[in-house]
């Protein structure tokens, strides 16, 4: 004898439940939850199964950044390295998969720690995406200031003659300078 199902319910494992046959759910919070349906047939009887939710926490894009000038200061064709600060709670996994795009080109480096020498001037804005191991992914952009580098140069009005020798230097450097040094030998 084989009796029809007339009623289900299903407990979340939230507080949240419902009565219908076939139910759409979502799930605020990362976690693991116990899905419970209980069904009963024409006859009263009831049977229930439980199954788990496991839902993972996306991770969390970051990155900070290297030069080889100042910490704040990002000279064009200097080295700059871009170190991942990524981080996935617990139940999250790991992170797995890195997709920098340092130009917006959409020209991909897939190291985690990637570094770069062609930056042209201006602004540029670097974006990671970071997956876990479950497939959850986020990701960031930050802008970096690329400064034109200094270039130092000078011009003197004689290179040699006899002593004593009094020359003329005149500074012909250009860019953003903060500080002369001379050093005369």
């Amino acid at each position: 004898y084989n009796s029809s199902i007339i009623g289900w319910a299903y407990d979340f494992g939230d507080g949240d439940s419902t009565y219908s046959q076939s139910p759409l759910h979502m799930y605020s919070s990362e976690g693991i939850y116990a899905v419970i349906l209980s069904v009963t047939d024409l006859n009263g009887c009831m049977e229930s199964f439980t199954d788990s939710i496991y839902v993972r926490p996306p991770p969390t894009a970051n990155f900070n950044t290297a030069y080889t000038c100042l910490a704040d200061y990002v000279r064009q064709d200097s080295p700059i390295t871009f170190f991942d600060s990524s981080f996935v709670a617990p139940l999250g996994g790991n992170i797995n998969s890195w997709s920098w795009d340092m130009y917006n080109d959409g020209s991909i480096d897939y190291n985690s720690n990637p570094a770069i020498t062609t930056l042209l001037a201006g602004t540029v804005e670097v974006e990671l995406l970071v997956m876990s191991q479950y497939g959850c992914i986020d990701s960031i952009v930050k802008s970096i200031e690329v400064n034109v580098a200094p270039t130092a140069s000078f011009s003197i009005d004689s290179t040699s003659g006899c002593g004593p020798l009094l020359i003329n230097i005149t500074q012909q450097s250009s860019g953003v300078i903060d500080t002369y040094e001379w050093l005369i030998y």
